[in-house]
């Protein structure tokens, strides 16, 4: 039997949250019944979040102002940009997988909702 392949990104201070200790726990619990494996992607790069976010909004991410930008997808925290970068990570990975295996999962993604202007794609 080909294990499923789960992809989860690093929750860094949000781990200790309920909503990613669901996230971990099922993890742990396909594992242990033996139905996947778990893998911990490397974080994207900021140039691939600049495919999808103006270099205004990614600045944000990375730095916290301006505070409107910054927390469009929520309340910004030191460390957002490595959250947000571990997420999209994760994503791009299961992606991959899927496209090459046929099926993967993602636990934990799609956390952040920026609204608009900060969502709309770069000119070009």
């Amino acid at each position: 039997m080909t294990l499923l392949k789960l992809f989860i990104p690093d929750f860094g201070p949000l781990a200790a949250q309920p909503v990613y200790q669901r996230h971990l726990l099922v993890g742990e619990r396909a594992v242990a019944t033996g139905m996947a494996t778990l893998f911990h992607p490397k974080p994207t790069r900021v140039e691939d979040l600049l495919l999808f976010h103006s270099p205004e909004y990614v600045e944000a991410l990375a730095q916290g102002v301006p505070d409107p930008l910054a927390s469009s997808g929520g309340t910004w925290f030191p460390g957002l940009m490595d959250f947000a970068r571990s997420i999209v990570g994760a994503s791009f990975a299961s992606i991959e997988a899927a496209a090459r295996d046929g099926v993967a999962g993602l636990l934990g993604g799609g956390a952040t909702t920026p609204t608009r202007p900060a969502a709309e794609p770069c000119p070009g």
